[in-house]
């Protein structure tokens, strides 16, 4: 799908912001320097390469961003009646998942960046929940003074979305990684949320069996194993309390409990196993992440899989927070906007998410999406007693659930040319104005690093 998908890129013909004097970065900040014109812009040639990280997606993620170069070449040559863009300068675009955690590059990265010299930007995925600010405060000991950054994940800090200073080399575009993870799909693109009807269903989601043969509610719950002590530290017990709660309720309204898909089974292990029946139709559970070589391999298509077999998902972020300004939760972290994969999983499956993170989720979806329980209160059950009679509506009424899960679309109006138009399956239906917005941020600091490299040559010549 993914070469599908970079074959159209070359084929597009639609229309770009080209930006000098930039996007509309909604709740963001600027500095105030002096933007360059569309002809300088159009001088400089991005050289992109790819220094892998904490993100599996940055070949995919590296590819789309040389396609949309070209496409937006050919645009700026048309509609300026250039016979050719007039190339005067290289820029190398440094692409990276950021280390472990937050954005600090390792050992390898570093040693492939100190061959790559100046005039050179980075572009930082983000898909853990600091903020933009904190992953270029934690990046500085492992770039160049003057090396500009760009980075794509949560908002830049507790109160900007987006933030951009030429002056001081650092872009932050508010993208969340629930959007850039489909760089690391290969059965999914975000036209799958646009249009539900491609979900393949299994089998009957309304008759789910457990492991001992007793009827079982056909909800899931499917997170790793963590470390007990440290799980009573953070907000991930509240995420296994609620899993306790929900299937007390479901036990003593109809005598039967959710599946556990994984170790994780919350405190009190009263989710049942999957039956051999389900076992045969997604095979063995396995862990939500593992090793691979330096990276971290996250098996998202086997996750949809999965819940394809349910009605129901509980899909809740591991930290508590991650708000707008005006949620109540107190937390420092995550920083507002973090959105990851698990509500996107549930959705792609065709079931309902019973989701708790940020609220900034009503952005993306619709509220008849998903079963939203509100961090800001915990996530007990009797903090959600106002979603149970929601909860339950998907189970008492399976036909009704079917329908619903048919519908064009779950997305609100706009979402997908904001949040999802950097991917190049999304173009040609929507546009690709993200896309777009982020090479604009790389082509200005381009400019920029090259405007100081060329003024350091200028001292050192005097």
């Amino acid at each position: 799908m993914h070469s599908d998908a970079m074959r159209v890129a070359s084929k597009l013909g639609t229309l770009i912001f080209l930006c000098s004097s930039c996007a509309n970065f909604g709740n963001s900040s600027h500095s105030s320097s002096v933007l360059p014109t569309i002809d300088e812009l159009s001088s400089i040639s991005l050289d992109f390469h790819d220094l892998e990280g904490n993100f599996d997606g940055t070949p995919f993620f590296t590819d789309v961003l040389r396609a949309a170069d070209r496409n937006w070449f050919k645009r700026v040559i048309k509609s300026h009646n250039f016979p050719t863009a007039t190339l005067h300068s290289s820029c190398k675009v440094l692409v990276t998942g950021g280390g472990v955690s937050v954005a600090n590059l390792d050992a390898r990265q570093k040693e492939v960046a100190s061959k790559l010299k100046s005039p050179r930007v980075f572009l930082v995925v983000n898909a853990e929940d600091k903020s933009g600010e904190e992953n270029y405060a934690r990046m500085n000991d492992d770039i160049e003074k003057d090396d500009p950054v760009v980075i794509l994940g949560t908002w830049f800090n507790s109160r900007t979305r987006n933030y951009r200073s030429l002056s001081r080399g650092l872009s932050s575009i508010y993208v969340p990684f629930g959007s850039i993870n489909f760089a690391e799909r290969h059965k999914h693109t975000p036209l799958d949320l646009a249009n539900r009807s491609t979900y393949t269903r299994l089998h009957d989601r309304a008759n789910v069996t457990c492991k001992n043969g007793l009827p079982a509610v056909s909800v899931a719950f499917q997170y790793g194993l963590r470390d007990m002590h440290r799980l009573n530290l953070n907000a991930e017990a509240e995420r296994e309390g609620y899993w306790d709660s929900l299937n007390v309720h479901l036990n003593r309204t109809l005598k039967r409990t959710g599946v556990a898909l994984s170790s994780s089974n919350g405190i009190l292990n009263l989710g049942c196993a999957p039956s051999d029946a389900l076992r045969t139709l997604f095979g063995e559970p396995v862990e939500t992440h593992k090793k691979k070589k330096n990276q971290h391999s996250y098996n998202y298509d086997q996750s949809v899989h999965r819940y394809s077999c349910f009605q129901a998902v509980v899909a809740m972020e591991h930290r508590l927070g991650g708000g707008s300004p005006k949620s109540n939760v107190k937390e420092s972290s995550p920083a507002p906007g973090y959105i990851t994969e698990k509500i996107i999983d549930v959705l792609l499956a065709g079931s309902v998410p019973i989701y708790s993170g940020s609220d900034l989720i009503h952005e993306i979806f619709k509220p008849s999406a998903f079963v939203y329980i509100n961090a800001s209160k915990g996530r007990t059950m009797e903090a959600g007693e106002k979603n149970l009679a929601e909860i339950m509506r998907i189970f008492d009424h399976p036909d009704e659930f079917e329908q619903a899960a048919q519908l064009e679309g779950v997305l609100q109006d706009g979402a997908m040319e904001k949040f999802f138009s950097w991917h190049p399956a999304v173009w040609p239906h929507y546009g690709d104005e993200l896309i777009q917005r982020i090479l604009n941020e790389l082509r200005q600091h381009c400019w920029m690093s090259i405007q100081n490299s060329a003024s350091k040559n200028s001292n050192i010549v005097e």
